[in-house]
């Protein structure tokens, strides 16, 4: 997919690992702290956390962004499967 904007899903995919370890937060209640203080602004970090609560919701509609970083763990899905057939 074009159009994306890369540090959105390069973000939205490392916190995703959050859903993980508190679910007794929203995703975005963990996430945004963290992307204030390493510096994103308010623009970035609400579409980060837009991306990571409709990820966790297993929402099929979303931005691009959104739609990129599924598309992306559907890939890293099909590769990890084609390792492990390959074994």
């Amino acid at each position: 997919m074009k159009g994306g904007n890369k540090a959105t899903v390069v973000l939205a995919a490392y916190l995703q690992a959050l859903a993980a370890v508190d679910q007794s937060k929203p995703i975005s209640a963990l996430a945004r702290p963290i992307l204030k203080r390493h510096g994103a602004n308010q623009v970035l970090s609400d579409e980060v956390c837009e991306i990571l609560d409709r990820l966790s919701a297993v929402a099929p509609e979303g931005s691009n962004n959104m739609r990129i970083l599924q598309e992306a763990q559907r890939l890293a899905v099909l590769e990890e499967n084609r390792q492990k057939a390959e074994k």
